[in-house]
């Protein structure tokens, strides 16, 4: 199972949620396999957390790949 999350929705303010409880539900959740998918270098690389934090601030054209199975890339 995959699910595709474009990164900006992350960082929403107000939503009544942190960046962190995203990545903790998603890891709860059984997706152990997260990749940063950055369109306009046309890269997906695997991430943690810190990888993402440093992704936040400008997130346009980065999503995320999550997947409970390693995705070969």
């Amino acid at each position: 199972m995959k699910i595709f999350i474009e990164l900006w929705k992350l960082g929403i303010e107000g939503a009544g949620y942190t960046c962190r409880d995203c990545w903790d539900k998603l890891k709860q959740y059984g997706f152990h396999y997260i990749y940063l998918v950055d369109e306009r270098k046309k890269s997906v690389r695997r991430t943690d957390y810190d990888g993402l934090m440093a992704f936040i601030s400008s997130a346009e054209g980065v999503n995320l790949l999550c997947s409970k199975e390693e995705v070969p890339i």
